[in-house]
């Protein structure tokens, strides 16, 4: 089980928040890959065309990072020397597209090194990224994970994310 998505260089914005919080963030085009789920569901996440994703160090303030607090934070200070991601649907409101959000909290000399990678290729739309995010390891750990009918829930309390501590980020040129 897993989740791709990709970008360019001109995709990346990195800022300072007002808690003094180094942000990176960025979006593109995804696609999951869950395995023994509803074929329905999985095609009404894949058709949320954007990933939205958001990068921060461990400093960073709860609230900042997690506002509705779904649990970010725990899921990160249970193994604190790995990244953890926290992975959101959001479906069409108001006149905006459903799209897919990821926050993650890295460790701070991984997240150094997240940051210069992401220099290298900031506003080159002729660099890519590659984000992969996969579920095992989380699923294994025997903490409560959301069903996809959960992740999709149309009712916005009631929906729940999916948390993955198996990151890795690529460095790619792209091919025209």
């Amino acid at each position: 089980m897993f989740w791709l998505a990709y970008g360019t260089g001109a995709d990346i914005n990195i800022s300072l928040e007002q808690a003094g919080d180094l942000q990176i963030f960025g979006e593109g085009t995804h696609v999951c890959k869950l395995d023994h789920q509803d074929a329905d569901l999985l095609k009404l996440v894949n058709s949320a065309k954007t990933f939205e994703w958001s990068v921060f160090g461990p400093s960073v303030d709860e609230v900042t990072v997690d506002p509705l607090g779904r649990g970010l934070m725990k899921q990160y200070l249970a193994s604190p020397t790995r990244p953890t991601a926290m992975i959101n649907y959001h479906p069409a409101e108001k006149g905006n597209k459903a799209f897919i959000g990821a926050r993650f909290i890295f460790p701070q000399d991984t997240f150094n090194t997240f940051r210069s990678m992401c220099q290298t290729i900031l506003g080159d739309p002729r660099l890519g990224y590659a984000w992969r995010l996969g579920f095992d390891t989380m699923h294994d750990s025997g903490a409560d994970h959301a069903t996809l009918a959960e992740f999709t829930n149309s009712d916005f309390q009631a929906r729940r994310p999916y948390f993955s501590n198996e990151i890795s980020f690529r460095i790619r040129s792209e091919r025209k």
